[in-house]
């Protein structure tokens, strides 16, 4: 009997272990794709996020919070109602809702069943390990998939950023030298404008606190190197420059000609966001912005060749931007939920709570800040795993099996 229980207590430890090792990796994995097969692009992420369901709810079941159920129950009425009204197909919605549940009920099964301290410390391991493989294959550009700029083992430079965040925010937060350099190194070597915007935040939120705030040359230090670096990089500069000099798209529905394509598809995705925002105040439903798109990218004139090779469509799913995606989607309800966030984000910054929680917060809302700028996606590989970490970490909030049992938070 006892031997028995021994070897349960064994297994289900072994497998808590793989759960919490894979759950972490599996972030990390958005460069290993298939693309094109069936119709889906097959993700190794896809694979270890259905054999670990399996496993994870054979043993324990599935666990449903009531606020989980509760959104994912208001995607689907709002985008029924909507898509009904406006005549969109709902297959656009259908694919959303089931992607966003199976990756939200997994990851929240997951942080309430495992040890959530470990797999941060897990991720901030693996983020210097991959940082490590990357810049030590950089001069020989096999990871790349543009020779000058770092992107690792993920698709792009911008990806390989912002999967880092919360980690560059913590080490530099607890005066990690050596991860902290290792990140910042990575960060430089990917060229990526959304990774000189990440350390710009992350400056912000280092230097201006109470403790420093007294030191006006600490606080303003740090801009005195980057903002003249800045002021030298070329692709920096030429995507700030044309992405001004093109502001005036949303008079003339226009675009110059020698436009740079990342100005193109933010400005492109702002005017079909907030145009349609303007049109259907109340949003058109969750996945629409790939319908809408196609509905006012008629009213602009695009460069001859973004035209002629299809580029006027890059990034048609997801509007590269979370901000704008919401915002098309789900009108005043999405600006709302994005304002209660930041200031739950900010009210954790400012209030005086457990400083390894407030760290881990504070790294995980500066991701957040990111992905409303840039990435649309609405289930990526990383995304509910921050997520959940933030909210289980927030003070006097308590997430809940069931009406008697808590979910574990970070000591």
């Amino acid at each position: 009997m006892g031997l028995n229980r021994s070897i349960k207590i064994k297994n289900k430890f072994s497998l808590n272990s793989y759960i919490e090792f894979t759950s972490v990796l599996m972030i990390f994995l958005q460069g290993f794709v298939i693309f094109g097969v069936f119709i889906i692009d097959l993700r190794l992420f896809y694979i270890f996020l259905i054999v670990n369901s399996v496993l994870l709810y054979s043993i324990y079941g599935i666990r449903l919070h009531k606020y989980l159920f509760g959104l994912i129950f208001f995607l689907i009425v709002h985008a029924i109602v909507v898509n009904t009204y406006y005549g969109i197909p709902w297959s656009y919605f259908i694919k959303q809702t089931i992607g966003i549940s199976i990756v939200a009920i997994y990851f929240y099964n997951v942080f309430v069943l495992c040890d959530m301290k470990k797999m941060f410390k897990l991720y901030l391991k693996l983020a210097i390990v991959f940082c490590v493989i990357a810049i030590i294959f950089y001069p020989t550009g096999l990871l790349d998939k543009e020779f000058s700029r770092m992107d690792g083992l993920m698709t792009e430079p911008s990806k390989f950023i912002i999967i880092n965040v919360p980690a560059l925010y913590y080490f530099l937060n607890k005066k990690k030298f050596i991860q902290s350099f290792i990140l910042l190194l990575g960060f430089i070597l990917a060229q990526s404008s959304i990774g000189f915007i990440a350390i710009f935040i992350m400056l912000l939120f280092l230097f201006i606190r109470k403790s420093t705030l007294k030191y006006v040359g600490l606080t303003i230090l740090p801009f005195f190197f980057l903002i003249p670096y800045l002021q030298t990089n070329e692709n920096f500069q030429l995507r700030y420059n044309q992405t001004i000099e093109n502001l005036n798209v949303f008079e003339t529905k226009s675009f110059d000609e020698n436009t740079n394509l990342s100005s193109f598809i933010l400005l492109k995705s702002a005017y079909i966001s907030i145009n349609n925002f303007i049109d259907h105040p109340l949003g058109t439903g969750i996945g629409s912005f790939a319908y809408q798109h196609d509905v006012y990218i008629k009213d602009l004139k695009v460069s001859r060749y973004f035209e002629a090779s299809g580029l006027k469509n890059l990034n048609r799913e997801d509007a590269n931007s979370m901000f704008f995606r919401i915002l098309s989607d789900f009108g005043l309800f999405g600006l709302l939920a994005i304002i209660v966030f930041l200031f739950l984000g900010i009210l954790v910054f400012v209030k005086d709570f457990d400083s390894e929680k407030k760290t881990v917060c504070t790294g995980i809302l500066i991701y957040f800040l990111l992905k409303l700028l840039r990435m649309g996606h609405y289930f990526p590989e990383e995304m509910f795993f921050f997520l959940f970490m933030f909210l289980f970490n927030l003070p006097k909030i308590t997430l809940k099996l069931n009406e008697n049992e808590p979910a574990k938070l970070i000591k």
